[in-house]
């Protein structure tokens, strides 16, 4: 008699083993044997009822023509935002513009040499 205690070899399953050559798959569905004898019921297909109106066709078109006007108008004010905030920039960094006087004799460049010597210590 076997204990439970004894170990019994039991085959482990392979995972690699899944697609068997009679592993296929269903066929399709044919329907049902009923459709030889009987109707079937169909519903009637959703259909539309006239073409569509001139007017939605209008009022699409002023849609799109309104959100171009308006997507346009927005365009133009934020360029014209932009070109009047570089115009103050340019003005005020002319404002504090310092203008440069190139040293013109050795004394002059030793003193400038000597007070960049200064700045850089700073």
């Amino acid at each position: 008699m076997l204990d439970v205690n004894d170990d019994v070899n039991e085959p482990q399953a392979n995972p690699y083993n899944s697609k068997k050559s009679w592993h296929t798959p269903d066929a399709p569905s044919r329907g049902s044997a009923d459709g030889m004898y009987y109707e079937e019921e169909t519903q009637p297909k959703a259909t539309r009822s006239s073409a569509p109106s001139e007017e939605s066709s209008e009022k699409g078109s002023s849609n799109y023509k309104k959100r171009y006007d308006d997507l346009k108008k927005h365009y133009d004010q934020r360029i014209a935002e932009f070109k009047q905030r570089e115009l103050q920039l340019k003005a005020a960094s002319q404002e504090q513009h310092v203008p440069y006087a190139p040293p013109k004799s050795k004394e002059d460049l030793q003193t400038l040499g000597h007070s960049t010597q200064i700045c850089m210590i700073l």
